[in-house]
């Protein structure tokens, strides 16, 4: 949502009451349909989805020393070099 342009006071808000509802359904975030997320609030799409997927998360964050496959392996290299220096 923050990505968006929800201030994140907002978003938090608007998370925690799907958590509260996975709470009462006694499921997990992934599962709650995205019905239900759009409810919620209509910046929510298909989108909302991918959120929970572990590898999305770990490719978004692509900066230097990041966990985007990308910069673990360019740390590797910078790591290999340094102990080749050394």
């Amino acid at each position: 949502l923050v990505r968006k342009g929800i201030p994140f006071r907002k978003a938090h808000h608007i998370v925690a009451q799907a958590v509260q509802q996975a709470e009462r359904r006694r499921c997990s975030l992934h599962e709650l349909p995205l019905s239900f997320w759009q409810e919620l609030h209509p910046a929510f799409d298909e989108e909302v989805l991918h959120c929970f997927d572990a590898r999305v998360s770990v490719e978004r964050r692509n900066a230097i020393g990041g966990t985007a496959l990308a910069q673990v392996k360019r740390q590797l290299r910078n790591a290999k070099k340094w102990l080749e220096r050394e």
